[in-house]
Parts: structure tokens; sequence; C-alpha cells
């Protein structure tokens, strides 16, 4: 059995594997995944897929410059929300956005950032629709505190019995 390799499937690219590894803090998760493509070939599967994504991913936290230090894993509590206070971010890459700090009556303290969320549920946090509801809250715990990824509302025991 005779294996051949065809050359003219492989693009050159401008890039020595030197000038990859140098250049990473500057590239995209985007831009890394496209050069592996080209590099590795197209992925033929679900795995491929996933295996294609989690290299990117971690090229891309220890080679860029951002670290996101937010958990994966999404946790939930079922809160009334009692206070919803506008701050601004200080130094750092948000520097000067507005994100909100949503307090629920038990005393925990959710962040609602404009990058997590879907613009309606933004918007409801923006004009404070929050107050005063019984809401669940799917959040992602990090160094800096809990943000808010999802929130819905919660029926309460008398509607469920009317």
């Amino acid at each position: 059995m005779e294996t051949k390799l065809d050359n003219s499937s492989k693009e050159q690219t401008n890039q020595s594997p030197a000038n990859f590894w140098e250049n990473c803090p500057q590239k995209t998760k985007t831009e890394i995944v496209e050069i592996l493509i080209d590099k590795l070939g197209q992925p033929k599967n679900e795995v491929d897929n996933n295996c294609l994504d989690a290299l990117a991913r971690k090229i891309l936290y220890f080679y860029g410059k951002e670290k996101d230090t937010r958990s994966k894993a999404v946790s939930s509590i079922i809160g009334k929300v009692s206070e919803i206070t506008q701050t601004t971010f200080g130094p750092g890459k948000r520097c000067g956005q507005i994100h909100y700090l949503v307090k629920l009556e038990n005393k925990t303290i959710l962040k609602a950032i404009k990058e997590d969320l879907a613009i309606e549920k933004w918007t409801q946090v923006e004009k404070l629709e929050l107050l005063d509801q019984n809401l669940l809250f799917k959040y992602r715990k990090s160094i800096f505190g809990n943000d808010i990824c999802d929130f819905y509302p919660v029926e309460s025991e008398q509607s469920k019995a009317t």
C-alpha cells in the first residue's frame, strides 16, 4: 500500500513557527484557529472541532495578554433583588465601562456586565426592571466577584396557587 502526500493541499503562510509564537499576544482566537487549520487541516468531526477549540483557547490563555479569571462552572441562586447600583470599572482594559451590582435580599452581590448578557437582559438591568423581583440567577464565580450570565423570573407560591 502506497501513501502519497500532496504538498499542494498545504498552504504555505508567511509565518515561520518562531513568528507564530512571538506574535501570539497580538492574535485573536479566530486568527489562531485559522492558523491552526492551515497547519493541521480542517477538523473532520466533533472531537476534532473540540480539540481545535481547546488548543486555540490554551494558546490564547498562555500567550494572550488578557486572562479569563472566571470559573467555567455556572452556579445558580434564587433571590429577590433589593438594590441595583451603577458603577464603573477602574484601571484596566474595561476602564470607565459601566456595570451594575445587583444586591439580593440575602445580601448576595452579583455583577452585571454588558458583554455577559443578552441585549434584552442588559436593558432590563439598565432600566432597573429587576427591582423587587424574585429571580433565578445563573452566574460565574471569578476572583473579582460573581458575574451574572443570565436570569429568569421565578414563580412565587401565591401565583402557583391561583
